[in-house]
């Protein structure tokens, strides 16, 4: 009995407890799906097992397996090898294509070529180096040599149209060639025109003093002194503010000595005319000075409004002088004692020369250093012909032949100052970029703008309407 009861009260607590076990059972396992749910491993740790450490069923722990070491990444051939490309499938025709133009190898006529183009760009050559970039772009067989070819024939394209050239660091510190980009006048120019102002001055106080003949000293200085203070003034007011251009000065000195030279041989040529009275002292100073004056504005005006260089100014000069003086001493050669007819076409010379300086000089477009040397070597050439002749001659000289001589000497020495200098470079004036629609900027430009722009035509009521669109 006392077994049976205890049977009995054992079956009768079981419904008591068995609600609450199975309330236990259902959170452990709500609580064993919400761990497992969210939670995420970290990428550089192993993965944890969702509901902690595996159990077998009579409830004891299993042994954790090992951590397993991330796979080593593949290397970057075998990847490229198998991995299809982001931008091109691999099955398409058009990256079929595209590849095998990758792995087309670079013939070796072509790689010669662009070699030879490459160079001449890097020297400066930019118009053949953009036919020869054109040729290799439409001669390429993979994209990178075409890639190569296409952004060389568009830079050295662009740099010849826009006639650019290549400059040393070095070189920028030379004020001709800062002078020359900004088209203004040097420090140089200045110079020998205020030294010319001094003179021009002193040539003006002289005509002042054969005018007007002062009894005291004072009358003779003071007007001078003033007459060249007036002179530098003036200059420094042409050049103040932004400045006078790129050689102007030089023109200004070259034609106050063409007018000069010619007051002086033409004055010479009257007062050696026979049964003619010669000039007044007053009248061989005012035209003397009233010529240089003519010759000096008319020289300003000139390069002020044509352009020029320093070189080209002094170019002008000096055939005038050096025409003008072949002239004369080539007549006086061959005329006996013709010193008239000799200053008569040496006059006619210096204007004859002056003609062919200004139709010659954007042609020859000098130096003024080379224009320098050739005046040099032509007056040494003169000189030393003269001097010659008369050592050889002893006292048996003439004048007719002094003056042969001397021709002689001038034309040999500018022949050989002219071929010894040749190699000099030129004294070119700046050049704006091209406006033309030739231009090949201009023409891309075009192209562009071209592209962009849409035609519109638009029905309306009363017919149509005709426009275009595009982004701009």
């Amino acid at each position: 009995m006392r077994g049976r009861s205890r049977s009995t009260a054992r079956s009768r607590e079981l419904p008591r407890t068995l609600p609450v076990a199975i309330l236990l059972a259902t959170g452990v396992f709500g609580a064993g799906l919400l761990a497992s749910g969210p939670a995420r491993a970290a990428p550089d740790s192993p993965a944890a097992p969702p509901n902690g450490p595996s159990r077998d069923l009579e409830g004891s722990e299993l042994p954790a397996e090992p951590a397993r070491k991330p796979a080593d990444p593949p290397p970057a051939g075998a990847r490229a090898a198998t991995e299809p490309a982001a931008t091109e499938p691999a099955g398409t025709v058009d990256g079929a294509a595209r590849t095998s133009d990758r792995l087309s190898p670079t013939p070796a006529e072509w790689s010669h070529k662009y070699e030879e183009a490459r160079t001449k760009l890097l020297t400066g050559e930019f118009t053949a180096a953009a036919a020869l970039f054109a040729e290799l772009e439409a001669t390429a067989v993979n994209r990178v040599d075409l890639a190569l070819a296409r952004a060389h024939r568009s830079l050295a394209d662009d740099w010849s149209g826009r006639n650019l050239t290549f400059v040393r660091r070095q070189d920028l510190a030379d004020p001709a060639l800062a002078s020359r980009a900004l088209d203004r006048r040097s420090t140089d120019e200045l110079v020998s025109l205020y030294t010319n102002a001094v003179l021009y001055g002193v040539g003006s106080a002289i005509w002042l003093g054969a005018l007007t003949e002062p009894k005291t000293s004072a009358g003779a200085i003071l007007p001078g002194v003033a007459l060249t203070a007036g002179a530098v003034g003036t200059v420094l007011a042409l050049d103040s503010g932004r400045g006078l251009r790129y050689g102007v000065p030089q023109s200004i000195v070259s034609g106050m000595w063409v007018g000069l030279e010619h007051g002086i041989v033409w004055t010479l040529w009257h007062n050696s005319r026979a049964n003619t009275p010669g000039l007044q002292t007053t009248t061989h100073a005012t035209i003397l000075w009233g010529l240089s004056t003519v010759g000096a504005v008319a020289g300003g005006v000139l390069g002020q409004t044509l352009g020029t260089t320093p070189g080209r100014s002094a170019w002008v000069g000096s055939t005038a002088l050096w025409t003008g003086a072949l002239a004369g001493f080539a007549t006086g050669g061959v005329v006996r004692d013709g010193a008239t007819p000799a200053l008569a076409l040496a006059g006619i010379g210096l204007s004859a020369g002056t003609g062919i300086g200004l139709l010659s000089a954007e042609a020859v477009s000098p130096s003024i250093g080379r224009v320098r040397l050739i005046d040099l070597s032509g007056l040494l050439g003169g000189v030393a012909a003269a001097a010659l002749y008369a050592a050889a001659a002893n006292r048996d000289s003439t004048a007719q032949a002094t003056s042969g001589f001397t021709a002689l000497g001038i034309a040999g020495g500018l022949t050989i100052g002219w071929i010894a200098t040749s190699g000099m470079a030129k004294d070119t004036l700046r050049t704006r970029e091209p406006a033309d629609e030739k231009a090949p900027s201009a023409r891309r430009a075009g192209d562009a703008l071209a592209s962009r722009v849409t035609p519109l035509l638009l029905p309306s009521q009363s017919g149509a309407m005709i426009g275009a669109g595009g982004t701009f």
